[in-house]
């Protein structure tokens, strides 16, 4: 039986990568740990754990290797998969930490001895001549990898020269060799998710506040929208919607809920009520096994279709909606941040949320092009009145593959290609101010969203509390340890 061992490396030293971090694209967080590991929360990757399951239907023998939420070393994760003694490696690859990411990889690879490294990741998709042409990698996955590297390790196995296997790519004498992606796959014909694969569970996250074993699921993939102009969901997961069974979801949930003792999930869809039927499935499914559960979801602020699915999701344990605002300037964000709808029916969908008693968290993004200190001013006063707790800012981000980036690189906007800085920094300017200018205009956005320690009763704001969870590093000493501190 061949051996494969699933890896997601570990990060970089001085940074957290945050894998699941738009589209899987990646964020990198800047830490004071000088060496290769984790410090903080890990979350494990659902497409990694989705290609497990297929690799074990087929009659693999498989590892489910994490170098973030095991906290490893590159040394101590050699060591595991050494033992392993793995005749496939099949390793995760981020945008913003890829040159870490293939030099561990690396390391792996050449101590176990393992003769045979694919590389997945979203950012195949962008750049998987930069991924091929690693010295380590034998094979890159382009697009959904679950049936492209099965068929692979497959065609590996029987021999006969090169794989002609859509979505399957390699580097040979200075050139780029491969068929392109295929059709989408159809995960409700893939088998569950293998989430035995995980134990101890390592897999601890704020939640509300709190830290606690969090479980992340998945009911469906793809995001068919128009923000594709500077969103990496459409690229990194298709356009084209594709759903699971909701049996299988909530059976994924109870067995998190009763194996591993997970209270706290997030359902990782793009646009989890993209379809009503769908969602409300699930949310009756959850419901009728009486889980003493609590979630989260992400959707669109033009995809609350009726009160009746809000009343569905709050009795099936759900207690906060996501949505992408972007912008709180009417014309950003009727041009750029949603087209298609104006500010007004946002406002009054999260103010409907909000009012049956979800929470609501929206993310807003600095630097859209268009962005001046007059957007930026009536950002921060249409999010002052809504009055929200839970708001993400982020800076804008020129992905490559993504329409905004071919047009800033045209006007000469972009300033860097150093990856690592994606994320942490403004690497855009718009066409009225300065990445400096930007970061400012960011600190004062985030100084207008936590304005305050102190609420109007005298009361820490959540929002406060928020922030202090995002600064401070959570140590195991609540009530929920992480298996590494133990």
């Amino acid at each position: 039986m061949s051996k494969v061992a699933i890896i997601t490396p570990s990060s970089p030293a001085f940074a957290d990568i945050d894998r699941q971090a738009a589209g899987g694209m990646g964020l990198w967080k800047p830490r004071d740990r000088g060496t290769v590991g984790h410090s903080e929360f890990a979350q494990y990757d659902l497409t990694l754990l989705s290609v497990a399951g297929v690799l074990l239907d087929r009659g693999y023998e498989v590892a489910f290797i994490d170098g973030q939420g095991l906290r490893l070393d590159t040394d101590a994760l050699a060591d595991r998969v050494r033992s392993f003694q793995p005749d496939t490696i099949v390793g995760m690859v981020q945008f913003v930490s890829l040159g870490s990411d293939l030099d561990i990889l690396s390391v792996v690879k050449e101590r176990s001895a393992c003769s045979c490294l694919v590389a997945v990741g979203s950012v195949n998709r962008i750049l998987k001549e930069n991924v091929a042409g690693h010295a380590a990698v034998d094979f890159v996955i382009e697009g959904e990898p679950e049936l492209a590297t099965a068929d692979l390790l497959d065609a590996l196995a029987e021999g006969g020269g090169d794989p002609d296997i859509p979505g399957v790519g390699w580097f040979r004498d200075g050139e780029m060799l491969g068929a392109a992606p295929g059709g989408r796959v159809a995960l409700a014909e893939l088998p569950p998710l293998p989430y035995h694969l995980l134990a101890p569970y390592p897999y601890i996250d704020e939640f509300y506040f709190k830290p606690d074993k969090l479980g992340l699921v998945i009911s469906s993939r793809g995001c068919p929208y128009q923000c594709r102009y500077y969103c990496p969901y459409p690229l990194a997961y298709g356009r084209k919607v594709v759903f699971r069974s909701p049996e299988v979801v909530v059976d994924e949930v109870e067995y998190l809920h009763r194996e591993f003792g997970v209270r706290s999930f997030h359902f990782r869809d793009q646009v989890f009520t993209l379809s009503e039927d769908h969602a409300r499935e699930v949310c009756h499914r959850l419901r009728d096994r009486e889980l003493d559960i609590r979630w989260l979801c992400e959707t669109r602020v033009d995809l609350i279709h009726s009160d009746a699915m809000l009343a569905d999701m709050m009795a099936a344990g759900c207690v906060q909606i996501d949505f992408g605002l972007e912008s709180g300037d009417p014309e950003l964000f009727a041009a750029v941040g949603k087209p298609g709808i104006d500010l007004a029916r946002a406002e009054e969908t999260v103010v409907r949320v909000r009012g049956k008693g979800l929470g609501a968290h929206v993310h807003v993004i600095v630097g859209l092009p268009g962005e001046t200190w007059e957007t930026l001013r009536n950002t921060a006063n249409f999010l002052q009145r809504l009055g929200l707790s839970h708001i993400n800012p982020n800076r804008c981000i020129p992905y490559p593959g993504t329409d905004l980036r071919e047009e800033a690189l045209a006007q000469g906007r972009v300033q860097t290609d150093d990856w690592t800085q994606y994320g942490n920094a403004f690497v855009m300017r718009t066409e009225d101010l300065s990445t400096r200018q930007l970061e400012l205009a960011f600190q004062y956005l985030v100084r207008n969203i936590y304005g305050g320690v102190l609420g109007r009763r005298g009361r820490i704001t959540t929002a406060f509390l928020n922030m202090l969870v995002e600064k401070v590093i959570w140590r195991g000493r609540g009530s929920v340890r992480h298996p590494c501190d133990a």
